[in-house]
């Protein structure tokens, strides 16, 4: 024992009780550190988590001084223990490396403990003579969680989120973070809690973790923050009253949210199945407007025009756009003057029939077998076309289409 400490004391060995060694060896004595608080002082089970120790002489190896070259003092070291400083969980028998951070304040990571609920931490500066203080650190069982249904919503938040998990505790002061944002849960079960998402400035992807425990959050799930899809154009524009027209609908923020999620919305009451093909693209077929009985309701050379909204959350808040998609009668061909021409094309031919000239009609067109022509003029019943070229004699079939398909 001696009263001198924070400084060097030279050691030296005798084998007689007279002559002493002659190398030089310093050994350092030190008041003992004390550890009276820990914070937190709980944490998981899996550990993992930093754990601040307050006390005092944590740190008895420093004198202020000015270092060579400059001119304000400052902390100096005269020996550096940051090798031989540990925390000690004594229950656990073990022991991770720690930092002090100054003469008050160190700090370590907490070991894993499935057995131990509560352990004293010690601390050392030499890696063998520890505090002994029994300052308590309490291990508990986190939130684990599953699955987060929805697992996504729009930007302007109010989605109710469902989180799936276990260890949830009834009595616990739940709160959700989404990302950085904190918001507080409620405990439906054992297993589920539900959490209203807040809004948020931007999309992406943000971490959903759950804290029964102030400051303490499980593990997170992944949430999916999305804006509202917007509507920019429909082609074709048209198409016959029968449905079944592929459409192409461009826009922004589209998004796959998963199967029967993404839906095209027709007249604000008639839904059909689409494919996100990217942010800026979905296909959809448009509907049948025929009666139950098949037949068409719309009057001979009338249309009807329809709205065009898309809807990424299963027909729910589609976006409200301006696109429209009209319907029309299918055209009948009834004859063809003349019926037969060379090979070389060039011919022109008249057809016969009704419904060429119907006002929603929004890209006519004659195919002749599997070729394509544009009208050179037409009325509601006659279109006139030049044949084109081919390379053999033979009979084709001919069809109008009033929306390119």
């Amino acid at each position: 024992m001696s009263d001198v400490v924070q400084r060097a004391m030279p050691f030296s060995v005798s084998l007689n009780g007279q002559q002493q060694s002659k190398e030089r060896v310093d050994y350092w004595y030190y008041n003992d550190p004390q550890v009276t608080v820990l914070e937190p002082d709980l944490g998981p089970e899996t550990g993992g988590n930093q754990v601040y120790l307050r006390g005092n002489n944590f740190k008895p190896f420093t004198e202020r001084c000015v270092p060579k070259g400059k001119t304000e003092p400052e902390d100096c070291v005269l020996l550096d223990v940051s090798n031989s400083t540990f925390c000690a969980f004594q229950a656990l028998g073990r022991r991770v490396r720690a930092t002090v951070l100054n003469s008050t304040r160190a700090a370590c990571v907490a070991p894993p403990s499935y057995y131990w609920r509560e352990t004293p931490v010690e601390l050392t500066l030499n890696a063998q003579d520890y505090t002994d203080d029994a300052t308590k650190y309490h291990y508990y069982k986190p939130p684990f969680l599953f699955d987060a249904q929805p697992s996504q919503g729009p930007v302007r938040g109010g989605t109710n989120v469902t989180v799936v998990g276990s260890n949830f505790n009834k009595n616990a002061n739940i709160t959700c973070r989404f990302g950085q944002q904190e918001v507080v849960g409620r405990l439906r079960s054992s297993s589920e809690i539900v959490c209203t998402a807040p809004p948020v400035l931007e999309p992406g992807l943000v971490d959903l973790s759950i804290s029964l425990l102030p400051g303490l959050f499980s593990s997170p799930v992944a949430y999916l923050y999305y804006k509202q899809p917007t509507v920019e154009a429909v082609q074709p524009a048209c198409g016959p009253e029968a449905g079944f027209t592929q459409l192409a609908v461009t826009g922004k923020n589209f998004v796959d949210l998963g199967r029967d999620s993404a839906v095209c919305v027709f007249n604000k009451t008639i839904f059909t199945n689409a494919t996100v093909v990217s942010e800026s693209l979905i296909i959809c077929d448009s509907p049948s407007i025929l009666n139950k009985l098949g037949y068409s309701e719309l009057p001979e050379g009338g249309s009807a025009s329809y709205s065009v909204d898309v809807s990424i959350e299963g027909g729910s808040q589609a976006s409200n756009s301006q696109a429209t998609f009209s319907y029309y009668r299918l055209p009948k061909v009834a004859s063809v003057t003349p019926a037969l021409g060379p090979i070389r094309g060039g011919t022109s031919v008249t057809l016969h029939g009704s419904g060429f000239g119907q006002a929603a009609a929004c890209a006519r067109v004659v195919r002749l077998g599997h070729l394509q022509v544009e009208p050179t003029s037409s009325t509601n019943d006659t279109m006139t076309f030049v044949a084109p070229a081919v390379n053999v004699p033979s009979t084709t079939v001919i069809s109008v289409s009033l929306n390119g398909q």
